[in-house]
């Protein structure tokens, strides 16, 4: 038997005689027989865990001689960021996570995973910081927050290293960040005992040569 629902007056699904169903959700989409054409609304909300964007920060080069990779010296350094990516070029994908200023940057509000990788040459030890906030909630405000409380880190990764060394050794860590005030900045630190490159140039970098001196990748995958 056919029939129809409605909702305030509107008919949003409908069954005819041979048990086929149709949703109407709208101008722009429906559903019909189990098929979903439509679009997910900026308002809906998902399960925590399930990616909802993914963005990068980048240090890239694209000119000059690379000579591996300065860390910008002795001690607690913030580290350098100049590109952000949404993980492809392709127009489907936008970048409406991050906005970055002067190495810092604000983020939408939410959960996110993150993972940092960068190389490091001619060190002793190093100790990745990693992500801290910058000032308070409402961007005003100079003071570096604690690596360990504010669901901002889980702590600091240390390695020890051999300055004498001819290669490059990573530096990797990995977190998950609670974001809850878009005007919140943030940064990234490192600290360093001994600080220098690699001393053996190699390519040369333009547009079609880019050299990624470091990389840090936001997943979010869930609203606060």
């Amino acid at each position: 038997m056919a029939g129809t629902i409605k909702l305030d007056g509107t008919t949003f699904l409908t069954k005819d005689n041979s048990n086929n169903f149709t949703l109407d959700v709208g101008s722009g989409g429906s559903i019909s027989q189990g098929t979903f054409n439509g679009t997910v609304g900026s308002n809906a909300t998902f399960p925590k865990g399930v990616s909802q964007g993914v963005n990068y920060l980048h240090e890239v080069q694209s000119s000059g001689i690379s000579a591996g990779g300065t860390l910008g010296g002795t001690g607690i350094q913030v580290v350098p960021f100049n590109t952000i990516k949404s993980g492809t070029e392709d127009s489907a994908f936008t970048q409406d996570i991050l906005s970055l200023s002067s190495n810092k940057w604000t983020m939408r509000t939410g959960y996110y995973l993150w993972d940092f990788i960068r190389p490091t040459y001619y060190s002793n030890h190093i100790w990745i910081l990693g992500i801290q906030t910058y000032g308070d909630s409402t961007g005003s405000g100079t003071t570096v927050g604690d690596i360990t409380t504010g669901n901002v880190n889980f702590g600091t990764t240390f390695y020890y290293t051999n300055n004498g060394a001819p290669h490059a050794i990573p530096m990797i860590n990995t977190g998950v960040l609670k974001v809850t005030h878009t005007a919140q900045k943030y940064v990234f630190r490192v600290s360093s005992e001994l600080n220098s490159q690699h001393a053996q140039s190699t390519y040369t970098h333009s547009s079609a040569f880019h050299n990624i001196q470091q990389s840090l990748r936001f997943i979010r995958i869930g609203d606060v």
